[in-house]
């Protein structure tokens, strides 16, 4: 289950990170677990890289707390976001 969310909460992007992809279409998709060193390079796989078509249903977890592909697309879209966007 997906943490509450708010956009004034503090969210650490130095944090390490697992990305679990939407289960239903895991295997079809060849997509499989990722752990990332920071979350804000999960945030930037998870948004740039993924297949957005398979976002919703996936997971971002940083130190026990889970956030659904919204709440990952309203961290990188954040102004807190660490690194350069893709333009």
């Amino acid at each position: 289950m997906a943490v509450p969310f708010s956009s004034k909460s503090r969210f650490n992007y130095n944090e390490g990170a697992g990305f679990y992809p939407c289960r239903s279409r895991q295997r079809a998709s060849g997509h499989r677990y990722r752990r990332f060193e920071t979350a804000a390079e999960a945030l930037r796989f998870a948004i740039e890289e993924f297949p957005s078509s398979l976002l919703r249903g996936s997971v971002l977890e940083v130190d026990e707390a889970r956030y659904d592909g919204a709440q990952m697309q309203a961290l990188y879209d954040g102004d807190a976001y660490p690194l350069k966007r893709r333009t």
